[in-house]
């Protein structure tokens, strides 16, 4: 069952009719999705869509090359990017998409945008330059690899779900958009990204973590992208 939070965010979903909107799991499920998405993909209905992969809507090649679960390398961190993506029949079309995660309880999910591509550009062009870019994240991927080993887990992936438990248990007052943006901030992710994926603007981000800064009781002195950090450092073997 969806928890009420995770309700909200569909129902956000279901009011935007210009994009095509999903939530997805680590793993490649589709969990929500709005109507925008059935028509650009070409599906008659979102009962077609319901038990869909994040790779049936994506080139079979580029498909073959994505990860059994989604790490936050592969992820455009809220900017848009030119993508290939394909339709019920089969046919491919060239897109902007956008993929942030976000926190619905104490789990991580991949929210995502796509936008149809109108411009005149070379589909074979952008399914090779696609296939590179999720090469390369696998290899940053596998730079990391010895040193998540000893994590026991992939690092990034655990910060999301560790730093939402320590802030719910250290900090019960922060609410859910308190929380999404620490995670996004100790995701390093840049304050120009961050207005991106929340859909606000600079100076809101600025207040935005000024609040964070104040729910958090620090001082004028303590660096907020620091304390975080030190957060899960310090709770790294609970």
């Amino acid at each position: 069952m969806f928890d009420i939070k995770l309700e909200c965010i569909i129902d956000k979903l279901e009011r935007n009719q210009v994009d095509a909107e999903f939530i997805v799991k680590k793993s490649g499920e589709l969990i929500a999705f709005n109507q925008r998405a059935v028509d650009l993909f070409g599906y008659s209905c979102k009962a077609e869509m319901e038990k869909l992969h994040l790779k049936d809507l994506v080139p079979d090649d580029f498909a073959g090359l994505l990860p059994g679960e989604i790490s936050i390398e592969h992820l455009t961190k809220g900017e848009f990017l030119p993508r290939v993506n394909k339709r019920k029949n089969g046919s491919l079309f060239s897109s902007f998409v956008k993929t942030w995660p976000i926190i619905i309880g104490e789990e991580s999910y991949v929210r995502t945008t796509v936008k149809e591509r109108f411009a005149n550009r070379n589909i074979k062009q952008l399914m090779l330059e696609q296939n590179v870019e999720v090469l390369k994240c696998e290899l940053i991927r596998e730079k990391n690899k010895n040193f998540c080993l000893q994590l026991g887990t992939n690092q990034q992936q655990r910060i999301n779900h560790d730093l939402c438990r320590i802030l719910r248990e250290l900090h019960p007052n922060l609410n859910h958009k308190d929380i999404e943006l620490a995670s996004l901030i100790s995701f390093n992710f840049e304050t120009k990204a961050i207005a991106s994926i929340q859909n606000i603007c600079l100076n809101s981000v600025y207040v935005a973590r000024k609040r964070l800064r104040k729910k958090l009781n620090l001082e004028k002195t303590q660096n907020l992208d620091r304390y975080l950090k030190q957060l899960i450092d310090s709770h790294a073997d609970d």
